[in-house]
């Protein structure tokens, strides 16, 4: 397993190694992944969180490695997707309490992140398509 760095504006991510015999799917319990969406989304959302389930919004506002939005999330959400169109776009990160708006981490940036490190679990990641 390998984490991102932490503070301030950083990117929280976590890579886990899979075995080589797992068995991998784009659907989830509620969510289905068919690929990676638009690194500056913009428009409707939805987040599938294990905490809170499924809740939509529009994005509100954003910056490079955050966007914001009022689809509710809470606690048991945090590192589920934030899909448009079955694409994935973010991971649910908590609320900011100063913009009154729940943030997300824009899901390029976590693939930036990854690739940027010298360790290479994780890197040329994709979505499968089953």
């Amino acid at each position: 397993m390998y984490r991102s760095p932490g503070g301030g504006i950083g990117v929280d991510w976590v890579v886990m190694r899979l075995n080589a015999d797992a068995v991998l799917t784009s659907n989830g319990p509620s969510a289905r992944v068919d690929g990676i969406g638009a690194s500056n989304p913009v428009g409707p959302l939805c987040k599938d969180g294990a905490g809170t389930g499924v809740h939509c919004g529009s994005i509100t506002s954003q910056n490079t490695t955050r966007f914001y939005s009022n689809a509710q999330s809470g606690g048991g959400d945090s590192g589920g997707p934030v899909l448009q169109n079955n694409e994935i776009v973010g991971m649910v990160r908590g609320f900011d309490t100063a913009l009154l708006a729940f943030e997300y981490i824009k899901f390029t940036a976590v693939l930036d992140g990854i690739n940027a490190q010298p360790n290479p679990v994780g890197k040329g990641f994709v979505v499968t398509n089953s």
